[in-house]
């Protein structure tokens, strides 16, 4: 992604790991997970996400920061052996981030097979356009 801004446009960035797996009766996964942002501050996501038939997986998650303004995005995700990529649709956002829309993505680490994650570390990363800021 080009670290160029548009007006408006912010740059969201941080490492991930999920927890707590677990299953509804229609089969979706509900994770939660921690992150750590630019500059130390803490994000906390939380996502449903079912298996499509085609093998892909797709969901919604909301990516709440410490000052309480959430990003709500879909994704589709893509499994390739141990490794997810993922791309999201942006399609709403709270607070500092009131009327957030745009793009992100997120990929497996390497390195961190030993980390306490059941699904792996992340980086992500959200491109968001914000209404007047």
């Amino acid at each position: 992604m080009s670290s160029s801004c548009w007006a408006g446009e912010r740059v969201l960035t941080f490492r991930m790991i999920d927890l707590y797996p677990s299953s509804d009766q229609r089969g979706a996964e509900h994770l939660v997970g921690i992150a750590l942002g630019d500059g130390g501050r803490l994000v906390q996501k939380d996502h449903a996400i079912r298996k499509l038939p085609n093998g892909q997986y797709a969901g919604t998650c909301t990516y709440t920061f410490e000052d309480g303004s959430t990003v709500s995005s879909e994704f589709t995700l893509v499994q390739d052996g141990l490794d997810y990529s993922a791309d999201y649709k942006v399609v709403s956002g709270t607070g500092a981030l009131a009327g957030a829309h745009g793009v992100g993505h997120l990929t497996t680490m390497k390195g961190y097979e030993g980390a306490s994650s059941s699904t792996g570390v992340y980086q992500v990363q959200f491109r968001v356009d914000v209404p007047n800021s």
